[in-house]
């Protein structure tokens, strides 16, 4: 009767899991906007090393059965560890940089850009607010829907001036 190994089998859930939400987690949110070549690196570092340990652990099988020890049949909870590590790494790449590109950019990009706040739209020209990501007007701002347009190009655009506060 064969016993099952407890610290293997834990092995084999806990380590992929973690592998795959620490590159997912490097890929998803700011490393990789910041430093993608961090976040790169990490998944080249975390592939080459279980392929190492699955070229060793292929090594130590194939001496094993030339001694006459074990059969290439013979179950091997590392190579098993490598081989689901090594999935689930693939996995958090794709999942990893798909969140990032729909949800995590869109955010850093916006938190990149400045933000403006008690803007009087009487004393400011829209160019010099070019690079903003959040406008606060000041008090008594408001649009001016009179001189309110737009126009359709397969989608519609509008435009409407922001008035109020003191006239230059």
């Amino acid at each position: 009767k064969r016993r099952l190994n407890v610290d293997a089998i834990c092995l084999n859930v806990f380590v992929p899991w973690l592998v795959f939400c620490l590159i997912a987690a490097a890929l998803s949110f700011e490393t990789h906007f910041s430093k993608p070549d961090v976040s790169t690196t990490y998944v080249i570092i975390t592939l080459v090393f279980w392929l190492v340990v699955a070229f060793v652990d292929v090594v130590y099988i194939w001496w094993k059965h030339r001694r006459g020890e074990a059969g290439f049949m013979a179950p091997s909870w590392v190579l098993f560890l490598c081989v689901s590590s090594i999935v689930a790494l693939g996995l958090a790449v794709v999942l990893g940089n798909r969140n990032f590109w729909n949800n995590s950019q869109i955010y850093y990009d916006l938190m990149a850009l400045n933000s403006y706040d008690k803007v009087e739209p009487a004393m400011m020209r829209g160019q010099e607010l070019m690079d903003a990501g959040r406008v606060r007007f000041a008090p008594g701002a408001h649009l001016d829907l009179k001189r309110a347009m737009g126009f359709r190009n397969m989608e519609t655009y509008c435009v409407v001036p922001i008035s109020g506060g003191s006239v230059i």
